[in-house]
């Protein structure tokens, strides 16, 4: 594998939520630095701590079952998710990613009619994009600790958008199980939620 298409693998392992598989939503950060969508989070915190654990004041990290303790414990335990921070780099770095698959231009060079000079920054609290010397001349006088990000490095071009597929009506998950046991359709938080003692649990074909 070359080392671009191992670096592409890497980030968007980086985005993607451990529980259902699918793009982080609201990315959270236990103390392990694991991530996982807040909504994911809070369904398996609740899951994990029925029952017999209700009385626990801490989970297991679902990756690698660190014993982890929320804030403010008295708060009902579905609340417990958005107690952890959020991981702004994961968010910033998702919201490039879906900015476009096609190449991005520098804004003020297109106002000057040059349009297809290509950008290398991002300003997040501007949403503009910037060639090298236009970072410099105008952006940087207005927005020197803004945090611009360099684009070149995420590299977004080379994302494509994808054929959606059907997504399930409780978690807007894509739909890639089937339940034999109760012929139903589901994604994974519903397979991990209300399926794991099921007999009869297959993947969706295409």
């Amino acid at each position: 594998m070359a080392g671009g298409d191992l670096s592409l693998e890497l980030d968007l392992h980086l985005l993607e939520c451990p529980i259902c598989l699918e793009r982080l939503q609201q990315p959270k950060s236990l103390p392990c630095l694991h991530c996982f969508c807040q909504d994911c989070l809070g369904i398996y915190i609740t899951k994990e701590l029925s029952g017999k654990m209700a009385s626990a004041t801490s989970f297991p990290c679902p990756i690698c079952r660190r014993m982890t303790s929320p804030m403010y414990q008295a708060e009902t335990k579905d609340k417990w998710a958005e107690q952890f921070p959020t991981n702004n780099a994961i968010q910033d770095l998702i919201q490039l990613r879906e900015l476009s698959s096609e190449p991005l231009y520098c804004k003020p060079c297109q106002t000057k009619g040059y349009l297809n000079n290509p950008a290398k920054f991002w300003c997040k609290s501007m949403n503009l994009n910037f060639c090298e010397a236009c970072r410099e001349q105008h952006h940087d006088i207005l927005h020197s600790d803004c945090g611009i990000v360099d684009i070149n490095i995420n590299d977004i071009t080379r994302f494509k958008p994808k054929k959606s597929a059907p997504r399930c009506d409780r978690h807007d998950k894509k739909i890639v199980w089937y339940c034999e046991d109760h012929q139903l359709l589901g994604c994974n938080v519903c397979i991990f939620k209300d399926h794991r003692r099921c007999e009869e649990v297959s993947t969706v074909t295409e």
